[in-house]
């Protein structure tokens, strides 16, 4: 049975064994709801649909109804923007590529049931905008010292987890 951002109203039905079942296409209520993502990085938008059949599953982007992909058409002008699927498993994927700011926000999977079913994923984009120098923190190697450093993102105001940078050194957690 579906909870949380995803809606359905299709009708469940009982079993003998008193297990649910859907007549039609569902939306599998165990998929992810937020995204992060680095700007400048591609985003991967999950919607896993069951028993979707000769239904379509189309993403839009909610902030303006811009019908972004229908199956594997995609119908904007903005090439970074691709859906695919993995029979497999069942998953719809909006990809987007080179994530922007602007790009921020939620956008909606729906199955072309009647009545529509959908899931919303929240796209948070993470951009670095400050550094702020923490006291002086211990390297792994014995008395040799190097400046800590924190990243304010501009999407949420707050202070990441603490980066260590070395001169000479790749940044690490």
């Amino acid at each position: 049975y579906v909870t949380g951002d995803i809606s359905t109203s299709l009708a469940l039905s009982k079993l003998n064994s008193g297990a649910t079942f859907f007549a039609g296409p569902y939306l599998d209520g165990s998929g992810v709801s937020n995204v992060t993502t680095q700007i400048g990085t591609h985003a991967y938008l999950p919607c896993k649909v069951k028993q979707l059949g000769n239904k379509s599953v189309s993403w839009v982007r909610v902030r303006d109804d811009h019908i972004l992909t229908v199956d594997r058409m995609t119908f904007i002008a903005d090439e970074r923007f691709q859906s695919f699927y993995v029979e497999s498993s069942g998953v719809w994927t909006l990809q987007i590529k080179y994530v922007q700011a602007r790009d921020a926000g939620i956008y909606e999977c729906q199955v072309s049931t009647e009545p529509k079913i959908s899931a919303r994923v929240h796209l948070h984009v993470v951009v670095w905008t400050s550094i702020s120098r923490l006291p002086f923190c211990l390297r792994p190697v014995p008395s040799r010292y190097c400046p800590s450093c924190r990243f304010r993102s501009i999407a949420s105001g707050r202070f990441s987890d603490e980066r260590i940078w070395c001169p000479n050194e790749k940044a690490r957690s």
